[in-house]
């Protein structure tokens, strides 16, 4: 008697646990606690080394909306050139290029302006810094080169020329080489940083023109990845020797690489889908499903959480890198592109193109406003256990409920064998 007495307090105990996880929300582990009005449809984000300011480019309007995190809200917005396209911060200077302007704006974070336009070899596409921030190197995808730019006197001091459309890259962990991935010729250029000249052009991909799109690099620099969309292959190039690896499979219409420790993440957009990569052994390891048209990704400082931003879920799944499963569900506004992490506070920041807002995220909270009041649509539940109204229960919620159920029929069953009903 006394042992099923036990028993049932221990079942009642976990029951009462369940039920009141549920009914008062799971603790979250990143909470959405701002909503900033932008411009219109923006299209990439840069953020201070002091997190102070956040400089999102928004690409309809061509401007840039200048933000205070702190404040959170958008102090000014600046005109540039037409379409600008990606945005990189150096101190107090905000550099964003313009692809049908050709030029690169240069923006004084401090005063809120404009202060020098450079003008370039044509249709400037990514912006990377050296690894102290010396010089910037300018992908032109119209012009088919690479500029350098002296970010001390802001003035273009050499061109390379390259393959057709160089379109991403991404410097070496020591400086030494630049990564370019050129569009139209399927082919990842490596540049010698230090001569300032081309030392190989690697084939890429498994068909005549892959479409390579990005590239990342490994921590080590042992290994440069290649995200080839046509293709739907990410190329693994052993540095060492210049060679690729192997080509491997991702999803369907591949979107986003991101390299982290010794692991490759790839968005899937058409498959719903993160495809995780042994970076080292250039081999598949899982596929980790998200929501609708998963675009961008992001990690924390440490590495240790994957953001990715699910643009047709309006939301930003945080992924556990260690075991790569889903440890949160973060429901943002309309049409979520890409995060971007503050350096310096435990904060990130998600570009929404059809709501035109700049979502907060705050680290270690389980606070959550509303994103639905700024979507017209109907109000979501984040902290009390109220039907799942305008959206489907995350992973942990269906976990919970389950085991409650399990719960409830075990003390039932118990109850009706204590009373001799069966």
């Amino acid at each position: 008697m006394a042992r099923r007495t036990v028993l049932l307090v221990i079942m009642g105990v976990i029951l009462l646990s369940l039920l009141s996880g549920i009914a008062f929300g799971v603790e979250e582990q990143y909470g959405l606690v701002g909503i900033i009005p932008v411009g219109d449809n923006p299209v990439d984000l840069a953020v201070t080394a002091n997190g102070d300011k956040a400089v999102a480019i928004n690409g309809v309007e061509n401007t840039v909306s200048i933000v205070d995190t702190k404040l959170q809200d958008e102090t000014k917005r600046l005109f540039t050139q037409d379409q600008p396209v990606v945005a990189v911060v150096k101190d107090r200077l905000a550099y964003v290029a313009t692809l049908e302007g050709s030029t690169i704006s240069i923006i004084d974070l401090d005063k809120e302006e404009n202060i020098k336009s450079i003008h370039t070899d044509g249709n400037p596409r990514d912006l990377e810094f050296s690894n102290d921030k010396t010089e910037m190197y300018v992908a032109n995808f119209g012009a088919s080169s690479i500029e350098i730019v002296d970010t001390s006197t802001n003035e273009i001091i050499d061109k390379i020329e390259t393959k057709a459309n160089p379109k991403d890259m991404a410097v070496s962990p020591d400086g030494k080489k630049l990564y370019v991935v050129n569009l139209a010729d399927g082919i990842l250029t490596v540049i010698d940083l230090e001569k300032r000249e081309i030392e190989e052009e690697v084939k890429v991909g498994k068909i005549d023109n892959p479409f390579p799109i990005f590239v990342d690099v490994s921590s080590d620099g042992d290994r440069v990845y290649v995200l080839c969309q046509k293709d739907e292959s990410v190329a693994v190039l052993n540095t060492n020797t210049n060679k690729i690896i192997r080509n491997v499979p991702t999803g369907n219409f591949p979107w986003r690489i991101k390299a982290v420790g010794k692991k490759v993440y790839v968005s899937n957009l058409d498959g719903k889908s993160i495809s995780v990569i042994d970076g080292v052994q250039a081999e598949p390891l899982k596929k980790i499903q998200v929501g609708r048209r998963p675009w961008g990704l992001e990690t924390t400082r440490s590495g240790d959480v994957l953001f990715v931003a699910a643009s047709r879920e309006d939301r930003v799944y945080a992924i556990d890198t260690a075991d790569d499963k889903i440890i949160d569900e973060i429901d943002v506004g309309v049409q979520p592109l890409i995060v971007r992490v503050n350096p310096n506070r435990p904060e990130a920041y998600v570009i929404e193109a059809k709501s035109n807002t700049l979502s907060v995220l705050g680290f270690g909270t389980e606070d959550r406003i509303d994103p639905m009041e700024d979507k017209g649509g109907a109000k979501k539940s984040h902290g009390a256990f109220i039907p799942f109204v305008g959206r489907a229960p995350s992973t942990n919620e269906v976990i919970l409920i389950m085991a409650a159920m399990a719960s409830l029929v075990g003390v039932g069953l118990y109850i009706l064998r204590r009373r001799k009903f069966i």
